[in-house]
């Protein structure tokens, strides 16, 4: 039967709970992949909404949640010997030895037949409303896509938190795994979701059909202030320095030589000179909170895609300000529209800036705590995960 068109659907049908499928790139947190805390408040989110949501994951265990059921990872066994070779062997997109060769043979020759046996049989049992795919590779399922909308006539959308460093003029020098765009058909899915604005004639000449933004917000429970005394004046935690090497001179190398002040620095990937820092090396996200809240001062340290394509979102900013945290960031094209710029969080363009900024701040209490402060009501009004979930679901009932 023919889905009816969404002009004619009644208010009592808008309303309606979706029945989502989640093919999803990971949701078991010990992975250490970026997107996945995101994914994990998002679809807890979309859960609270009202809406019932099936998650099926590309690498990993299939984790259960109170939020969602699951269905099994099929290539389990697969996707953690492939990521265990790739981080011995430090593979990487562009690699021979890497994307261009084993993935593919691995991919053409068996886990994607298998992935499709399986959401075959998950669609046929659960029949979803939407099938939404969150970070996969696409060209390793490619023809799934069009399978489930041809065979079961249910909307197959694609949703992607790594633009725009994931598009390929990117992702070799960004470190990606693999380069989820070579090859792929994006005229597969019925729409693209995506955390930039920025990029969407980009994705429109690759193919897609429609392109929408989400952007990404916070669980305002999960990331709340904590209070814990300060062991530092300043700290940063990120994922590796790629595009943002002077960026993190500006506003931690130089400063922490300079000013008679304590840093830290978590995370992985900063093989570069940081000066006189801490390193607190990885936190995991039941730790962040105390990791944010025992620092003064809080930076965010984009990624050059992410600071110069319009509105590329990211997820520190709304974590950070879900804390209450006083934050300093980078210059971002977008962020003044998320944030007062200047009451709710601090932008430092270069060293000197930096330097003036934590001085001042630092040696103002009063000031902080009440930046903080207004940081958390700005996320509370408007970048909650639950605001993100019911804009997503909206997109999906167009399809």
């Amino acid at each position: 039967m023919d889905r009816p068109d969404a002009a004619s659907l009644d208010a009592t049908d808008r309303n309606d709970p979706l029945r989502i499928l989640s093919v999803v790139s990971t949701i078991d947190l010990g992975e250490n992949v970026g997107c996945t805390p995101a994914w994990w408040q998002l679809h807890k989110a979309l859960h609270e909404c009202g809406n019932e949501v099936i998650v099926t994951p590309y690498l990993g265990d299939d984790v259960e949640s109170p939020w969602w059921r699951t269905r099994e990872n099929p290539c389990y066994w697969e996707s953690r010997l492939y990521k265990a070779v790739a981080d011995r062997l430090d593979l990487s997109a562009g690699s021979d030895a890497g994307t261009e060769g084993l993935v593919q043979t691995l991919t053409n020759g068996w886990t994607k037949r298998r992935w499709q046996s399986h959401l075959d049989e998950v669609v046929e049992e659960e029949r979803p409303d939407v099938v939404l795919f969150f970070n996969v590779p696409l060209n390793q399922i490619g023809g799934l896509p069009s399978r489930l909308r041809d065979r079961y006539d249910v909307p197959v959308v694609y949703y992607d938190g790594d633009m725009p460093t994931i598009l390929p003029e990117h992702v070799e020098e960004r470190g990606f795994r693999f380069n989820y765009y070579d090859g792929a058909d994006l005229t597969e899915y019925d729409a693209f979701v995506t955390n930039s604005e920025g990029v969407h004639d980009r994705l429109r000449s690759m193919g897609a059909r429609a392109v929408h933004s989400v952007h990404y917000g916070v669980d305002p429970g999960v990331y709340a202030p904590v209070d814990v005394p300060y062991e530092y004046d300043v700290s940063f935690f990120g994922s590796g320095a790629a595009f943002r090497e002077e960026r993190t001179r500006n506003m931690i190398t130089k400063p922490a030589r300079q000013l008679d002040a304590d840093f830290v620095v978590g995370g992985r990937g900063y093989e570069i000179d940081l000066g006189d820092v801490e390193r607190a090396g990885w936190i995991p996200v039941n730790g962040f909170r105390r990791f944010c809240n025992s620092a003064r001062i809080n930076l965010n340290i984009t990624r050059e895609g992410h600071r110069t394509v319009y509105k590329s979102s990211t997820s520190r900013p709304f974590e950070l300000a879900a804390m209450g945290c006083c934050v300093v960031s980078d210059p971002y094209d977008g962020l003044g529209e998320w944030f007062d710029i200047g009451e709710e969080m601090y932008v430092a363009e270069t060293a000197e800036e930096a330097m003036d900024l934590y001085e001042w701040l630092l040696d103002d209490d009063e000031l902080r705590e009440a930046t903080g402060r207004k940081a958390r009501e700005r996320v509370l009004a408007d970048h909650t995960f639950r605001d993100r979930a019911n804009e997503l679901v909206d997109i999906l009932r167009q399809q």
